[in-house]
């Protein structure tokens, strides 16, 4: 999985189709690319409010942390944590146990590595405009969500790595 993900979607398609409302409807913006490396927005559902779409900053953070966002994101990277790693760090783990999240995309980006050439590759789902991909999530010292996401194997795509 790369560092993007996408959420085109128009506002009203998605609150159709996953059934609930945007908590602040005017702070949705549709974009095709959501670049993690950048302090971007997403969307979740939280376990808390499981009935309202809010707004989480791709990244987590630390509770109690005061610093720049990107200064925590340059030292530890949290846009993903691999679903075997999510149990190994306290960090992790309490979110996982008290703050899941579902994060709104229509999709994600990878990279196949196809002899020596690198081919950029969009995973959406077929039936569906809109797909959740799990979450977690903490509330910072000024009331920001920010999430990670919880990334699994997946034997179909395989990124420039060998990961997916």
């Amino acid at each position: 999985m790369s560092y993007k993900i996408s959420n085109n979607e128009e506002r009203i398609s998605i609150e159709k189709e996953l059934g609930i409302p945007y908590k602040y409807p005017s702070f949705y913006i549709p974009k095709k690319v959501i670049n993690g490396l950048n302090e971007s927005f997403v969307s979740v559902v939280t376990i808390e409010e499981p009935m309202l779409i809010t707004h989480a900053i791709w990244g987590m953070l630390p509770e109690r942390f005061n610093g720049e966002w990107s200064d925590f994101q340059e030292a530890f990277n949290t846009l993903y944590v691999d679903e075997n790693d999510v149990w190994k760090s306290p960090f992790f783990k309490e979110a996982l146990q008290n703050r899941r999240c579902l994060i709104i995309a229509s999709g994600y980006y990878t990279y196949h590595l196809n002899g020596d050439k690198i081919y950029p590759l969009f995973n959406y789902p077929e039936e569906y405009k809109t797909c959740c991909l799990a979450g977690v999530y903490n509330v910072i010292e000024d009331g920001f969500l920010t999430c990670s996401i919880i990334k699994g194997n997946n034997d179909l795509v395989k990124s420039v790595d060998g990961k997916t």
